[in-house]
């Protein structure tokens, strides 16, 4: 399982925009897809085929049903921060949210294109 390779910051400006994590900009919506990786080496193969789910299948399925969660962490220790100590008295910031492309019983599965396996909007929401 792998998501979407961040896009580098060009020191000079590019002939069309690049891919965007955010939504418009947005800084308080991350988006992304877990992809299926199916011959296990960490890259997204373009010529990976199967019997069971065709041509291509690296490109044409993701994983539904994964929890994302989005942890706010301190820059010099890499260590997680505590809500308690960056906000007031039952305030927090917290973002979670799950991949589409789940069964009925909100279990993880491979979902295909047409179901928009594997993306997901993550929304930091301030409360």
């Amino acid at each position: 399982i792998m998501t979407k390779a961040m896009p580098t910051i060009s020191p000079v400006p590019t002939a069309g925009p690049s891919w965007h994590p955010t939504l418009h900009g947005d800084p308080w919506v991350l988006r992304g897809t877990i992809y299926y990786d199916r011959n296990a080496n960490g890259r997204r193969d373009s010529s990976v085929n199967t019997v069971e789910f065709g041509e291509d299948v690296e490109y044409n399925y993701g994983l539904g049903g994964v929890t994302i969660q989005l942890i706010e962490c301190d820059v010099e220790t890499n260590k997680e921060l505590v809500s308690e100590d960056l906000y007031g008295e039952g305030e927090n910031s917290y973002a979670s949210t799950v991949s589409q492309g789940y069964d009925v019983r909100h279990r993880a599965k491979l979902a295909g294109q047409d179901e928009e396996g594997g993306k997901y909007n993550l929304m930091d929401i301030m409360v």
